[in-house]
């Protein structure tokens, strides 16, 4: 199984409230941008986001790009929850590979879970990365980084 852990694009600073901030239009270019490279070497089974706009938004130019019909939303992905909690509701998801989209410090913790059973990843997660995990299961400190993708600047 390959894991993709995305964190969303860039975001508008300021909103009614963080769940309501938006792509900005560069958020929206580097998410295109990364959809198509990741479509060049992978082709993603699912999308899972967290239900905050700029992830939902990332998710949907992502699974566009991608050429997935749509993306299911998992409100553990949003930024105050646990890497535990997220696996634990993923274990019974069934994608050969399977991208996540969601915010810092949980993409750090999610990656570091998996990498090294540590919550704190040896990858740096500018917006718009995407961080690709090969594992056999979901459990901490057993997958290998496969490949990391980053906005061309």
């Amino acid at each position: 199984m390959k894991v993709m852990i995305m964190r969303h694009g860039e975001a508008e600073a300021i909103a009614l409230s963080d769940g309501e901030r938006p792509l900005t239009a560069e958020g929206i270019n580097e998410v295109t941008q990364v959809a198509e490279l990741v479509a060049e070497e992978y082709s993603v089974s699912k999308v899972l986001a967290s239900p905050l706009l700029r992830a939902q938004q990332t998710a949907s130019l992502m699974a566009a790009g991608l050429n997935l019909a749509g993306v299911e939303t998992l409100d553990e992905l949003a930024p105050d929850h646990k890497p535990e909690s997220v696996f634990k509701v993923l274990a019974d998801v069934e994608a050969e590979v399977l991208l996540l989209v969601s915010h810092m410090p949980l993409v750090d913790q999610l990656a570091g879970w998996l990498l090294d059973g540590t919550r704190k990843s040896p990858i740096t997660f500018p917006t718009a990365t995407v961080a690709v995990l090969h594992t056999e299961h979901l459990a901490p400190g057993v997958a290998e980084l496969e490949r990391v993708f980053l906005a061309p600047s």
